[in-house]
Order: C-alpha cells, then structure tokens, then sequence
C-alpha cells in the first residue's frame, strides 16, 4: 500500500516533466510481483478535441517493437529452422554487404547485437512527415549499400536497418511475413488484441495521434510516422500497442526470465518464449567496459543497477552526464529498451528478481526523451531507492539544451555560409541525382520543396529553423553535415553527382 500510494503520489512530477518537455499524452504502467500495482494516464491523444489518454490508447512503440522481433527469432532457433552463429548470407544470398568482412561472416546475432558496424543510416528510411523512403522488399538491397564506420564486432553500433533484416530473415525461412508471423506466433497467443501490425484499412478507435515539441514546448500534432510491422522497417519499429496490451508481453518475459522459473505460455504447439534466458544473454558490450555490467542482448539492454540506462534515446546528448539509477538499492539486472520516432517515445524496464515492469508510452517526440525521465522516475519510487534524482530538473535542462544546441547549430550554419552567390548558374546544379545502389533519386530543380541555400563554393544546404522542422514532420538533427549537399565532378554542362 505504501509502495502504490508512492507511486500515485507522482503523479505532479510526471505533470511537469510532460510540460517542460512537451508532451501531449502519456500513458504508464508498473508491475511488481506478477501484478498490476499502478496505472496511470496522463493528457490528451487528441489534444484539440481533448480526448483523454487511457490504458486501452494505442500508441506507437518505435524501437520497443525490437523485444517482439528477437522473441520471433528465438522461437525460430528452438524450432531448429536457425542458428545465432548462422550467418546472414546462409539464410538470405543476395545480401551482399559492401563490406567483405561483413558479406561473409556476419550472422544473426550480429544483427541481434547491433554489433555489425555498419552506419545507422536512419536518413535512408525515415522521411518527412511520416514517409518511408523505401518499400519493404528493397530491405535486403538498402542494407547491402550500408557503410562500415566501425570495425565488425568491435563495438555497439545501434542499426535500424539491421533489425529491419530480421524481418526479412523470418519471411525467407517461414514464408510469412514478419507482420503475420508476429500475429499468429506472439499476439494471438498472448491475447495481444489492440496490438496493431498494418495500418491498411484504418486504425481502431483510440488511436493516438502524434505530436512534436515546438521550441516552446508546445505539442504540434505531426503526421503519424508511416513505419508499421507490415511494411518497411517493420521488424525494427512498426508496432502500435498500448500499455494494457504491453503489460501481457512484458508480465510474461519477467516471469520467465530465469531458468526454472515457470512454464511457458502456449496455444497449441506455439511456444511464445521458449528457452527465454537465450535472449537476456549479452551479445555486446554497450561503449567503455565498466565494472558495472551494461551490454545489449536479443532486443534488450542490460544493466547492472545501481547504474545507468537510457543510452537508446536523446537524453545523453543533453545533459553533462546520464544519472545514476537506483541509488542506495540492493544491486539487481535490469532490462531495458527505449523507442523513437517523429510523433512518439517509450520506456520499458523489466525487473525479472521480483517480476516487475515499468513501462512509459508517449504520443510525442518531446524536446528530450521525456519517456525515460519518466520511467527512470518510477522505477526509483519501485526499488524505494534511498537516494533519488531530480527528474523534473534534468527534464527541464536537457529541454533547454535541446533548444541551446539547435541554436549553436544555426550560427555554426550561419558562419559557414560566405553569403556570395554560388559560383555557377543555378540551372548548372538542377537534374536528377541517382545514389545508393541506384536506390534513390533526388531532383534538384529551380522550385521550391526543401530550399536549397547557398553555402560557398558548391555546397547548399537545406537547414530550416526548429519550428518549421518539426511542422514538417522531421527528426532534429544536430550534426551539420546532416544538412548539406556538395555537388562534385562539374563541368561546363553541369555536376554529375553530390553528396
């Protein structure tokens, strides 16, 4: 009682978190025991017509849609039909990595493991307003064009792409889909019924809409991102669920986490998590090697507690250093996962010692990553830890750096543009530019879509004030070269390519 009581009682903090962040609607759940002891829902899924988040709002879960993706392989793997150390090329032959190295050794735990070291190249997929830029069936295709920026097996390099391969690896072996795969062999079996895998036809009532943050913190109502489980990048973060819905998945993985801990769930002959303690093995260690354990498993992170979580998401670039959870409270290992996309951000943290859960979903991609201020918050208040952080505080500098970084960002813009006139005709630069694999093509013509700005030399640049790029459904970068378009080997006729 005391312990419940603790957790309502946070409700104000979590209040303004969502504030100083910007966030529409929030939905929570914790567990301890195998129970549901707190649920809580927090603002609008539809802020204009003021609909209120419940526990049946489906929201999308981003990244956390990963979990889902390994329970798929594992089952795979106890069925016999694959291997972990089965490398990729085995199962799918046209993936032909650009990397040698990569082409013939990496396997399905270097995917598992985001241990590939191959570029995140979330540019390839993730459009403006929502769009994907390629279709499921060019995945294999798209991932063969993915450089090498660090050495294979080296270090954790998180890769979307990556898990989008998993997709295709359970199609190439089942001849399902991974969105069919998902609902027949986990969501059915788990009753999983407001879980959503396509949006063809419409999405149910009480669906979320989703939000950004303005740089004042206000909540913009954005396109819902296109990702879903049966489409591109399905299998890395495709899914919409709601907390009610989660509870069932996550209840069951903290359960059975451990050898001999209980049976596990069936319908029929399907095993939802067979021989589950494979996918909380470590496959890689998640950057410096500290005494404390921190490594990613089979779609989950793993953390030693007291220690420190949340590397998946923003928080890290905006403050001087991530927290330390769970001070003062008995050391346990924590599994974790964060999710992120235009229009929303989640949290899940499991607890297998004593079957408990936290779990945070959002409608909102807030200034900072607002689901793990919150979740980190509750998790706290579940251990009683003796010493507590400043939620709220860190919520409201890593919402003040966002927007001091994004502003550095626009003067170092500013002074690398010469404000001359570019060197050639504007015609010279406009045409059809084809690149990755001849996947893509960018049309550079004299009307405006995305304006191009003159920088020096034969160099533009797209960059748009904060606002407007999240008016325009976009994922704030803050590197500039994210921004930049260099047209090379010109002659008098024009320029041949850019980059």
């Amino acid at each position: 009682q005391k312990l419940v009581m603790a957790l309502q009682s946070s409700r104000g903090d979590i209040e303004k978190i969502c504030q100083v962040s910007g966030v529409a609607g929030v939905s929570m759940l914790v567990i301890n025991h195998g129970e549901t002891i707190f649920q809580e829902n927090l603002g609008y899924s539809n802020v204009a017509e003021e609909s209120p988040v419940t526990s049946d709002t489906i929201f999308h879960i981003a990244s956390m849609t990963k979990s889902f993706t390994a329970t798929c392989i594992n089952q795979l793997r106890v069925e016999g039909k694959l291997r972990l150390e089965d490398t990729i090329q085995e199962i799918i032959p046209e993936a032909r990595s650009r990397d040698p190295i990569v082409a013939q050794f990496a396997t399905v735990a270097d995917l598992l493991g985001h241990r590939t070291g191959l570029q995140k190249a979330d540019q390839y997929w993730l459009g403006s307003a929502g769009e994907l830029m390629f279709d499921r069936e060019q995945t294999t295709a798209v991932f063969n064009q993915l450089r090498s920026v660090r050495s294979f097996r080296s270090t954790f390099k998180y890769n979307n792409i990556g898990y989008a391969m998993l997709g295709e690896i359970i199609l190439r072996l089942t001849g399902k889909t991974y969105d069919k795969y998902l609902e027949q062999n986990v969501l059915a079996p788990l009753s999983m019924t407001r879980t959503i895998t396509t949006k063809e036809g419409g999405l149910p009532q009480n669906t979320s809409l989703a939000y950004s943050a303005l740089s004042d913190a206000t909540p913009y109502n954005v396109p819902l991102p296109g990702s879903s489980a049966s489409g591109a990048m399905g299998s890395a973060g495709g899914l919409m669920t709601t907390t009610n819905d989660l509870s069932k998945f996550v209840r069951l993985w903290t359960r059975d986490a451990y050898p001999g801990s209980g049976s596990t769930t069936q319908d029929g002959a399907v095993q939802v998590f067979p021989e589950i303690s494979w996918l909380f093995t470590p496959l890689q260690i998640m950057g410096s090697p500290t005494i404390r354990e921190k490594s990613y498993a089979g779609g989950w992170a793993r953390s030693q507690l007291p220690g420190t979580v949340g590397d998946i998401g923003v928080n890290p670039g905006f403050v001087d250093q991530m927290p330390l959870l769970a001070q003062g409270s008995d050391s346990r290992l924590a599994f974790w996962h964060q999710g992120s996309l235009v229009g929303d951000t989640s949290f899940v943290m499991l607890l297998p010692e004593t079957e408990s859960a936290v779990v945070v979903l959002t409608n909102s991609m807030a200034l900072n990553d607002a689901a793990d201020w919150i979740g980190q918050l509750l998790v706290e208040i579940l251990l009683d830890s003796s010493t507590r952080n400043d939620y709220i505080h860190l919520a409201t500098v890593s919402a003040k750096r966002a927007i001091e970084k994004f502003n550095e960002l626009s003067r170092t813009m500013e002074a690398d543009s010469t404000g001359s006139k570019p060197p050639r005709d504007l015609g010279k630069y406009t045409g059809s530019y084809v690149g990755v694999g001849g996947l893509f093509l960018i049309d550079i013509v004299l009307v405006e879509a995305f304006r191009l700005r003159h920088q020096h030399d034969d160099v533009f640049s797209w960059f748009l004030p904060f606002d407007e790029q999240i008016k325009r459904g976009l994922f704030i970068e803050y590197k500039p070269e994210h921004y930049l378009i260099r047209f090379q080997s010109g002659d008098e006729t024009g320029f041949r390519c850019l980059n």
